[in-house]
């Protein structure tokens, strides 16, 4: 992974003047893709360490710390130059500069197996795991960037900035969502695989978790698009906002692949999360022509998302279900998914209403929030033993609060006659 790297940076490097000729229409930006080309051996070697080498040290705590290091660098030193007047230069600095942090702190964190020992290992079963991975890994960039090439060849290079901004924005809460719960569920899973008590009903739980925490929150999200882009990116950004709740709508969706894929990878069946990311990538070049064609920026959104949602159920979904990973607690998803609904829905219908006005986001936000919670209490997607479970991963300093927030709520606890 780290060569081929290598070798794709030296030829953006060489290219690069044709290469932004091509894609921009111009030369003027060959010099930013050789910044990306300098990020691009950087952010090879950080994921290097941070996805093999302290997954193969199981150092989860330290692993959590560098993710917290590099979002911050990046994001802060990026923004930061941004404002002082950098533009696209101090964003892609800011790439780089995150990427160094995690990479530095990885190898110092785990010099040990970056060096390794002088016995050596079998390279055959090593490759076997690694190589899938880097095929996902490619393709999920090809997935990530390829309908932003079909935008710009039937839309024009405007809109296809406004798209990459508006698929950015929502890419990136669902990175911060994603990052977070995999970095929670995947050493429970590690460890679970290892003791051999990894199962279908330790999936099962973790979906619910993971899809009662997101799916409505997402869709609060997607139906206060609008008000959020004008608010945020400004107005010349505001027509694209129904690409962003469908984006957004489609990362709700997909949170229900979280665990499983998590599993998938403790379960070393990383072939199989190759040839789903080969499927998505296949499946985006079908649809991105036709749909953008019909929809334009809307369609590019929906060829990602059916993307993702094919290449999930045509792959990841069956292998699950043949180790006995996957099973579905449809009444309890549909229940989510009919809070998640009932929100988007109840939103949606206010800002229509008044106007999508900008001064009344705040409302907005609190009428999404009380029928999000409404919802959530007349189905009951929560339950006691929720706040149970809950109570137990709750730090002890903390539980104060979320006992009087979850009651605030008027969430379901426990009969205390019972749990005597």
């Amino acid at each position: 992974m780290l060569t081929s790297s290598v070798a794709v940076a030296m030829a953006i490097w060489a290219l690069a003047s044709p290469l932004s000729e091509l894609y921009y229409g111009t030369t003027r930006y060959a010099w930013l893709l050789r910044l990306t080309a300098l990020d691009l051996v950087v952010y090879a070697y950080s994921n290097y360490v941070y996805y093999v080498v302290f997954q193969a040290s199981t150092r989860f705590g330290r692993w959590g710390l560098t993710q917290v290091v590099w979002a911050f660098v990046r994001y802060g030193v990026g923004l930061a130059l941004l404002f002082a007047g950098l533009g696209p230069a101090g964003l892609i600095a800011g790439w780089i500069a995150g990427d160094a942090a995690s990479a530095a702190l990885g190898t110092y964190w785990s010099l040990d197996f970056v060096v390794g020992s002088r016995s050596k290992a079998p390279l055959l079963p090593a490759l076997s795991i690694a190589v899938p991975i880097a095929i996902g890994y490619l393709m999920a960039t090809v997935l990530q960037n390829i309908d932003k090439l079909f935008v710009l060849r039937y839309i024009g290079l405007a809109e296809m900035g406004s798209y990459s901004i508006i698929m950015i924005g929502s890419v990136t809460l669902q990175m911060v969502v994603y990052n977070s719960l995999s970095g929670a569920i995947y050493p429970v899973f590690v460890k679970f695989e290892e003791s051999g008590s990894l199962s279908g009903e330790t999936v099962a739980a973790a979906i619910r978790y993971v899809t009662a925490l997101t799916v409505p929150p997402f869709f609060l999200i997607a139906a206060l698009g609008r008000p959020l882009i004008q608010l945020l990116l400004g107005s010349a950004f505001v027509h694209d906002w129904e690409a962003f709740a469908v984006l957004m709508v489609g990362h709700a969706a997909m949170n229900y692949d979280l665990p499983i894929t998590q599993a998938l990878q403790a379960k070393k069946a990383t072939k199989t999360l190759g040839a789903q990311a080969i499927v998505s990538a296949a499946v985006i070049a079908a649809l991105s022509p036709p749909l953008i064609a019909r929809w334009l920026a809307t369609g590019a959104a929906v060829a990602y998302v059916l993307a993702r949602l094919t290449g999930f159920l045509g792959v990841a979904a069956p292998k699950a279900r043949s180790l006995g990973l996957l099973k579905i607690d449809l009444r309890e998803y549909a229940k989510t998914i009919s809070a998640a609904i009932i929100t988007f829905a109840v939103t949606l219908a206010a800002e229509v209403v008044t106007g999508f006005g900008l001064v009344l986001l705040p409302l907005y936000i609190a009428l999404g929030g009380i029928a999000m919670v409404a919802s959530l209490r007349v189905l009951r997607v929560l339950r006691a033993d929720d706040y149970i479970a809950l109570m137990e991963a709750t730090p002890a300093r903390l539980r104060g609060l979320v006992a009087r927030t979850w009651s605030l709520l008027g969430l379901p606890v426990p009969d205390p006659q019972r749990a005597q």
